[in-house]
């Protein structure tokens, strides 16, 4: 297998180029191997076992609807001695798929099914390929789900994944190919994409889970395949939506060569469409994920979130939304900090729930599932939460913002009629008012500060090292000055639901985080002409940023805005006394803080 593929290849944090004072501080100097942590769907693939020849002699029964896994179904590539590879499963009739296959200690975090799991030993090796697309009903599949498909969108978009061909899966839908055409373009733009591939692409990924990056997943392309590294580069670009003119530019080529090209990477893959194309391309990155990661993280039984993928309006990409419910309650906008995602506790959720509010968490341009944009990252990131309540119908919102204060400036700013209430948890202060400096935190600080272009390498090293046990240990040193914030920690459903969220929000190389890293500190806090609508929280015992150092920016461009203060409160202070926010998002009532221990500012 290719470098990209060894398990030994991935740098330190010094390798990186880190500042070794930073590297120190954070104690990043472990000598990781692999790609960090996978995050898959254990729904998302189908499970066998193979001999040391490499054919099948066991399977689960989602294998079994692969149409090609019955006597014959045979590895083109031995199963390694150690670590992992992927490989081609060859029927008797020349027929393809890909699939991971392993040593069975290389194996020992894969989603392979429990009855395997107890044979596999001397002479039994795992293997694994994506779900076949046969024992998916699209009707209730993850991208269905995700994407908001109609049950004629999805029926389509899941022929059109099972044929690769808009024509067959119109035929097998029993509809025209007009309508199935429709239908298709329907659901590319929810899905926020232009072309059929890409809307395949995303398909896959959601069923199944993380894909890898490009360049790992280039040379593995061509090994499998027999083709040259520019014709993977090609078949990468047209697979994930560019168009034949758009790739010729990519590579300084023609669109004739293009053309030839494709024709024999059509040839080599086996597939006779992009649809087909992207299918394939999509498997092999994220087995290719699986194979490369050093631990697994898969979505737990039941614990799948209401995730919503929403197309930008009149933008390209798309928006991470979950929206929690229920529908007649006053919805809430959730932002989140520059180090996470999306992802909350569930008490955190039912606790806004019970204060009368539908939580409405997404994923900033950049983080987890959300789309990067260009221009100016903070006006595009606010659209975002216009977007957001025009898809679903909101004329108004409350906004929660335990992190994104400067969005929601952008946001007040131009549409501060659309906004019912804000709470601002904790917000930073401008870098030369800053006064806590000390500690991890405060090496951090001092990196995005003064030298905010290596933000991108801090980013990329995390994203490729989030193992939740790396996170969870960066999480407890960042916040070992505040025993408040430890108290919450102990917690093992919140400290759950912010590792991961911390880990998701590393999904694409730290983009997001880069970006914060570069706009954010050295933004501006537009003034606004009411700002009585607003109310700020701040935790004494926040490590990170202090009350006296941030407020006084805000209260300046947010006239009649109201502080909170919680005495005992940390940096995770939302999650301290959800109470208080669903309060002062519910009603505001300012009797509630006296009440309660807070004192007002």
């Amino acid at each position: 297998m290719s470098g990209a593929m060894s398990l030994s290849t991935v740098p330190t944090a010094a390798d990186a180029g880190l500042p070794g004072d930073l590297v120190e501080t954070v104690g990043m100097a472990v000598h990781a191997s692999g790609d960090g942590t996978a995050f898959l769907n254990a729904a998302g693939f189908a499970s066998a076992l193979c001999d040391a020849d490499g054919v099948i002699r066991l399977a689960d029964e989602r294998f079994t609807q692969w149409a090609m896994a019955g006597e014959g179904a045979q590895l083109d590539r031995l199963p390694p001695m150690r670590g992992g590879r992927v490989s081609l499963l060859c029927a008797p009739d020349g027929r393809t798929v890909a699939a991971a296959v392993a040593s069975p200690a290389s194996a020992g975090a894969w989603p392979l099914a429990e009855a395997l799991k107890l044979r596999t030993g001397p002479g039994l090796y795992p293997v694994i390929i994506c779900t076949p697309l046969a024992a998916i009903d699209p009707a209730r599949s993850a991208f269905a789900q995700a994407l908001g498909l109609t049950g004629l969108e999805a029926r389509i978009v899941g022929g059109l994944m099972r044929s690769g061909d808009l024509r067959v899966a119109a035929k097998q839908g029993g509809v025209t190919y007009e309508t199935a055409r429709a239908a298709t373009k329907a659901a590319m733009r929810k899905a926020g994409v232009h072309r059929q591939g890409a809307l395949i692409g995303l398909c896959v990924t959601l069923q199944s889970g993380e894909p890898a990056e490009r360049e790992a997943l280039l040379p593995v392309l061509g090994e499998l395949f027999g083709i040259s590294a520019r014709q993977a580069e090609i078949a990468l670009l047209v697979a994930q939506g560019s168009s034949r003119d758009e790739a010729a530019e990519a590579i300084g080529a023609s669109e004739h060569v293009i053309k030839a090209e494709l024709k024999s990477v059509f040839t080599a893959m086996q597939v006779a469409t992009v649809a087909a194309l992207a299918i394939r391309i999509s498997e092999v990155s994220i087995l290719s994920r699986m194979v490369s990661a050093t631990s697994m993280e898969t979505v737990p039984a039941g614990a799948v979130e209401p995730l919503r993928l929403i197309p930008r309006i009149g933008r390209a990409g798309r928006i991470a939304v979950v929206d929690h419910g229920p529908r007649d309650a006053m919805p809430v906008l959730i932002l989140h900090t520059a180090t996470t995602s999306r992802h909350n506790p569930a008490s955190f959720i039912r606790t806004l729930q019970a204060g009368g509010l539908r939580p409405i968490a997404l994923d900033r341009p950049g983080f987890g599932l959300s789309g990067m944009v260009s221009g100016d990252y903070l006006a595009e990131s606010a659209q975002d939460l216009a977007d957001i309540l025009d898809t679903l119908g909101l004329e108004r919102a409350c906004i929660l913002a335990r992190g994104g204060t400067m969005v929601l400036a952008r946001f007040a700013e131009r549409w501060s009629e659309r906004i019912e209430r804000a709470v601002v948890v904790n917000p930073e202060p401008p870098p030369d008012a800053d006064r806590k400096r000390g500690g991890l935190l405060g090496a951090i600080k001092g990196l995005v500060y003064g030298q905010p272009w290596l933000t991108g390498r801090l980013a990329s090293y995390l994203s490729r090292n989030a193992s939740a046990a790396i996170v969870e240990r960066l999480v407890t040193r960042s916040l070992e000055a505040s025993e408040a914030d430890l108290a919450v920690l102990r917690d093992p459903e919140i400290c759950a639901a912010y590792v991961r969220a911390s880990q998701h929000s590393a999904l694409q190389g730290g983009a997001g985080f880069r970006a914060v890293a570069t706009t954010e500190p050295f933004a501006s806090v537009p003034a606004i002409g009411d700002g009585r609508m607003i109310t700020i929280v701040c935790g004494a015992q926040d490590p990170l940023y202090s009350a006296a150092d941030s407020l006084p920016r805000l209260q300046a461009a947010w006239p009649g805005c109201s502080v909170v203060i919680v005495p005992d409160g940390g940096r995770l202070v939302h999650f301290q006394k959800p109470e208080l926010i669903a309060r002062l998002l519910g009603d505001g009532d300012a009797q509630f803080r006296l009440r309660n221990g807070c004192g007002a500012a």
